[in-house]
């Protein structure tokens, strides 16, 4: 479960988190280690967002919530405003949590 959302949606945000309790979660800052700052792609700092904050990550087995409009970096930029390296950055974070959904995946089918 992959939640997107801004730092400063506050009902959103709320809404969430609420969303994800309900379903069992229980989601926590990411540590430094965790395997989503760290493979493929190492992330000493989070990207920043639109609005030049960090990126917030909580994570909590399969759900994670990202604060920061991580989606919105991806796509397309209609002012042609962001840098290549806030691009490639955001890129590289979804890459790193498409492996770990993959890898999660790998792991729940070998233990079942």
């Amino acid at each position: 479960l992959l939640i997107d959302g801004l730092i400063d949606a506050k009902q959103f945000n709320q809404s969430a988190l609420e969303l994800t309790k309900k379903l069992g979660y229980s989601l926590k800052p990411l540590s430094k280690t965790n395997s989503l700052r760290r493979q493929p792609f190492l992330f000493a700092a989070l990207p920043q967002g639109l609005n030049n904050q960090p990126l917030q990550i909580m994570g909590d087995r399969g759900a994670i919530l990202v604060y920061g409009n991580l989606a919105s970096l991806w796509g397309l930029d209609e002012q042609l405003s962001l840098s290549r390296e806030k691009i490639r950055s955001a890129q590289e974070l979804g890459i790193n949590i498409l492996n770990y959904a993959y890898q999660r995946r790998y792991f729940t089918q070998l233990l079942h």
